[in-house]
């Protein structure tokens, strides 16, 4: 899996908003979660900080220049953990677990009485409502599927 910088908004392919984005920025202000926000070039991407992609469609209805095809998968980013993250029975964290409507984290218990934090990747949308919660930043998003 490889790691990626900018995720773009569901339902759009980099290729496309580079030749036919107007950055009009509609597709932000649409946005129900408030995930979408404009790179330095005006481009859309997917900001995670206040919460996750809830797939509403708001933001391809909204889109003038019809950049959004909700006839392909939405991406092919899946959550991953990628650093320290706090799954000692001391802390019992467990935020990631808490906010994933789609039940893809899980933990289990090791020998030693730990627990480790996985991920099912088919279960995972890619949504990001992980990613603000986890307080060690042990969580990001791949190009996986």
């Amino acid at each position: 899996m490889a790691q990626i910088d900018l995720i773009r908004p569901p339902w759009t392919l980099d290729v496309e908003l580079l030749e036919r984005c107007t950055r009009c920025g509609i597709c932000r202000e649409a946005c129900r979660p408030g995930v979408i926000a404009l790179d330095a070039a005006g481009l859309p991407f997917m900001d995670f900080v206040g919460g996750g992609c809830d797939f509403c469609g708001n933001c391809a209805a909204a889109c003038p220049e019809n950049l959004f095809d909700r006839d392909r998968a939405p991406w092919t980013v899946v959550a991953v953990i990628d650093g320290p993250c706090l799954t000692v029975p001391a802390t019992g964290c467990g935020l990631c677990e808490a906010v994933c409507v789609a039940g893809a984290f899980g933990f289990l218990e090791t020998s030693a009485g730990t627990r480790v934090a996985v991920i099912d990747a088919e279960l995972c949308t890619g949504c990001g409502a992980c990613l603000p919660v986890c307080p060690t930043d042990a969580v990001t998003l791949r190009s996986g599927r």
